[in-house]
């Protein structure tokens, strides 16, 4: 009967050296006396007598052959033993040369890893980059003090959470100069020459996304002072805008593309050629309103003109939207509108008194030519909640 093999040096016991690359040569499974005490026992509890278990222990698997059945079993089941602590000890060994292997971190506080890398950078980046960075580190430094890594890391975690909150409290920094501030400190964290000091960390920053701010209208207060200073300056084209934009909820872009041929009064529709959604030619109705205002306005208007956003020549007013951006926030700054409203907030202006008059989110969806109707109860969600609509598209369960 054979037992399991296992490296043996012909010694006058079983405990042969690892013959491994790397481990020790004079590495022993047990000493002798020790395996000695380990064989009486096993011995005993086999009703073995102890002389002969100590006569057949020492003999390799090989060389041992009797016909006693007992003692084939006793030196098989010590071989086996034997064996097994082999191997456990080869593991427990092998891990011990692989830690040491392991180049040393020289733990270092977080000063001296912040110089290590500005030290390293110093010849990457141009001379404005590495200002900056410094900034940064300045700040990273100042908020967690001059501790060692271990120290400021919890379960394996950096927490940037206030970091972040405390670099947003400063006023004058935006979302936009959180995402440089973010990208800069993992620059640093992933940087080669400091990496090591974080490895096996993660960092939690919190949410990060950028906030919007809350969608306003105008109100008819500021609606009035703005009409005032237009007619007051005679800007007749940011005149033309302002109604139109009002009135149809058009996006800058529709309103600077359109054609005064795409205006039919007496069908009492305009005709929308260029949309977000990549639609063409989509007709758009006339509310009474617009209709008067556009009356006046194309009877006025002379043969040479093309655009509803014309110079008069023939030629479009601004050939670009930035333009016309700037144009209308000069007279929003000079009414003292609000800071935050835009050319947009006509369109949520025309979003909102549509929501107030019908009080159905599908018309108006459907007036500001969403995709879907979710998109507009985003859009309107604090008009939505005013006035308790809550049987909504995405409410309704079939």
């Amino acid at each position: 009967m054979k037992a399991k093999l296992v490296g043996f040096d012909r010694r006058n016991n079983p405990q042969s050296r690892f013959s491994l690359p790397g481990l020790p040569k004079t590495t022993q499974l047990i000493p002798s006396s020790e395996f000695e005490a380990h064989v009486k026992k096993l011995a005993k509890s086999v009703s073995l007598p102890v002389d002969r278990a100590l006569d057949i222990s020492f003999k390799h698997p090989h060389e041992f052959v009797t016909d006693d059945v007992n003692s084939a079993l006793f030196h098989k089941q010590l071989w086996d033993q034997m064996h097994e602590l082999r191997e456990a000890q080869q593991e427990k060994l092998l891990a011990e040369i692989t830690e040491k292997a392991k180049p040393k971190v020289k733990v270092l506080p977080l000063s001296k890893i912040i110089d290590l890398y500005l030290e390293t950078i110093v010849h990457e980046f141009v001379p404005d980059r590495v200002s900056s960075i410094k900034v940064t580190m300045k700040r990273f430094l100042e908020h967690f003090g001059d501790k060692k890594i271990s120290e400021i890391a919890v379960d394996g975690e950096i927490n940037l959470t206030s970091y972040r909150n405390k670099f947003l409290s400063v006023e004058g920094r935006s979302w936009n100069y959180l995402i440089l501030e973010v990208a800069k400190v993992k620059a640093f964290t992933r940087h080669p020459s400091v990496k090591r000091h974080f490895s096996g960390l993660t960092f939690e920053w919190g949410d990060c996304s950028k906030q919007k701010k809350g969608k306003l209208p105008f109100t008819d207060k500021e609606l009035d002072v703005i009409m005032t200073h237009l007619e007051f300056k005679g800007k007749t084209n940011l005149i033309r805008f302002h109604q139109l934009a009002l009135y149809t909820g058009f996006r800058r872009e529709e309103v600077r593309s359109l054609l005064l041929k795409d205006i039919d009064l007496d069908a009492g529709k305009i005709c929308i050629r260029k949309q977000k959604n990549k639609r063409v030619n989509q007709k758009f109705p006339i509310v009474p309103q617009l209709a008067e205002f556009l009356k006046r306005d194309l009877a006025s208007r002379n043969s040479r003109e093309v655009h509803f956003l014309d110079d008069g020549f023939g030629k479009i007013a601004w050939e670009l939207g930035s333009s016309i951006r700037i144009a209308m926030s000069v007279i929003f700054e000079a009414c003292g509108i609000e800071e935050g409203k835009t050319l947009h907030t006509y369109r949520h202006t025309f979003a909102n008194r549509l929501l107030f008059k019908t009080r159905d989110i599908h018309k108006v969806s459907k007036a500001l030519r969403h995709t879907t109707v979710t998109v507009t109860e985003a859009y309107l969600s604090n008009e939505i909640a005013e006035l308790n609509l809550n049987d909504t598209l995405s409410d309704i369960e079939f």
